[in-house]
């Protein structure tokens, strides 16, 4: 996910589209959208889902924030 954020980033940053801040802002929300998506799919193992986001730095509490926020919990 995060190597296809940053081309995107990169992409519409030097179209003009939109300044790097709001880029890295859109590129923040989709990567926890997409990190939530994958949390919630049944197929996969929670635990390890979560391990891996852990591993990977990119278990924030910015995203755990948003997953409650969205009511990304599962019970």
């Amino acid at each position: 996910m995060a190597l296809v954020s940053a081309q995107l980033k990169g992409f519409v940053v030097g179209r003009g589209w939109l300044k790097p801040e709001q880029a890295e802002a859109v590129a923040r929300e989709a990567e926890h959208r997409g990190a939530l998506l994958l949390a919630a799919d049944a197929r996969l193992d929670l635990c390890e889902t979560v391990t891996c986001l852990r591993e990977a730095g990119r278990l924030t509490p910015a995203l755990v924030v948003h997953a409650l926020l969205l009511g990304g919990t599962t019970s």
